[in-house]
């Protein structure tokens, strides 16, 4: 499955029921005005491969450790947000 709602000047937090989206592969977000920390529920979602959450208004600590433990993970976008913290020594997509 794919949500692609990059570009859509949507505002507001994410809905936790994305998290229900169980066979999510790909999710971009990218440029809206989204607010709120890194939404715990995507990371729940083991299938993911491409995470797109560049250029919102996303803040708070980036949850690398639990980030790190998606199986599938090859991209994530996290650029022009208001993200907090470093990226860990030998993290590896």
């Amino acid at each position: 499955e794919w949500l692609s709602l990059g570009f859509n000047f949507l505002s507001g937090s994410l809905p936790s029921t994305i998290a229900n989206l169980k066979d999510l592969e790909y999710m971009s977000v990218k440029r809206n005005q989204l607010t709120g920390g890194f939404m715990l529920g995507l990371l729940d979602i083991e299938g993911l491969v491409h995470i797109h959450l560049d250029q919102n208004l996303f803040d708070g600590e980036i949850p690398w450790s639990r980030i790190q433990m998606l199986p599938k993970l090859e991209t994530i976008g996290l650029n022009g947000n208001q993200f907090s913290g470093t990226l860990p020594n030998g993290m590896e997509f």
